[in-house]
């Protein structure tokens, strides 16, 4: 049993099996309601008006409360059921300095990686011992996000993000963006500037907003080539150069205007991206269509 059951079993039998004022504990839910509260308090569930938090102090005792919140409503769908997912997400929290609910409620992997909800990485931010200040405004003219965040000791950090600036980065009109384009421009100077000012604090970690715009691409093994950029092999070789060989004078001039083009001297030189690119661009030609 753990130090947390333990204290929860504990306040159970020191009541003797019944409530305060004779109640029955087996039918009785206020007596059942507050017996979980005076038990709460001796397993170090502690605070006033304005934050309340479990103490934990052993791994054995934060396994447990992962595998208990787990199987509630109260995680985000991808840690339900996902009992070590919640127990890294709380391990996050812990050296972010956030209680483990919050940490659940508010990492999220992206990409592979951990990442804050943007307005977690504020409260972070603003609970630091040096943070003064954090303004955020929009400039209307120009469509552009500003946060500057002052620092005890440090000059004050200023970055923006802009709508032109989503346009260049392909952001602009697509999925979110779209429907919130005023809070994501927010939400991308804010992980900035926070990030600028105090990684200490958030210990490298991203927005959860931002992460979300980076494409995921695979990437190779350690000592492994990517699988679309290794050469193309003897076999692959061979069936696109019959395939050129058959190719009329015009079409052949397109297809060594493509190679120079791509950088490509000889069929040998080809990645399997190139070669499959080629092939494609081959297959349409045939089919009646030289563009």
């Amino acid at each position: 049993m753990t130090n947390l059951q333990h204290a929860i079993h504990s306040q159970s039998v020191d009541t003797g099996g019944s409530a305060e004022g004779g109640a029955n504990p087996s039918n009785n839910s206020e007596y059942e309601s507050s017996q979980v509260a005076k038990a709460s308090t001796i397993a170090g569930i502690t605070g006033n008006q304005v934050n309340y938090s479990i103490s934990i102090t052993t791994m054995k005792d934060m396994w447990w409360f992962a595998e208990t919140v787990s199987k509630t409503p109260f995680v985000p769908k991808d840690l339900a059921n996902n009992p070590a997912s919640c127990f890294i997400a709380m391990q996050f929290g812990l050296e972010l300095g956030i209680s483990p609910m919050q940490a659940i409620q508010n990492i999220a992997v992206i990409n592979g990686r951990p990442t804050l909800w943007g307005d977690a990485m504020l409260a972070v931010v603003s609970a630091h011992p040096d943070c003064i200040d954090i303004e955020e405004k929009l400039d209307t003219e120009t469509n552009t996000a500003i946060c500057i965040v002052k620092r005890r000791g440090r000059n004050p950090v200023v970055r923006s993000f802009s709508e032109e600036d989503a346009k260049r980065a392909g952001l602009w009109g697509k999925n979110v963006w779209k429907s919130y384009p005023q809070r994501m421009l927010q939400m991308r100077a804010r992980s900035w500037a926070l990030r600028d000012s105090f990684p200490d604090a958030l210990k490298g970690m991203m927005a959860r907003e931002e992460a979300q715009d980076i494409e995921s691409k695979p990437t190779p093994q350690m000592g492994q080539p990517a699988v679309n950029n290794r050469p193309i092999n003897a076999l692959e070789h061979t069936q696109l150069q019959q395939r050129v060989v058959k190719l009329e004078n015009g079409l052949q001039q397109k297809f060594k205007d493509w190679m120079s083009e791509h950088g490509y001297t000889n069929l040998t030189e080809l990645t399997l991206s190139a070669y499959n690119a080629l092939n494609k661009k081959l297959d349409l030609t045939e089919n009646g269509n030289q563009s």
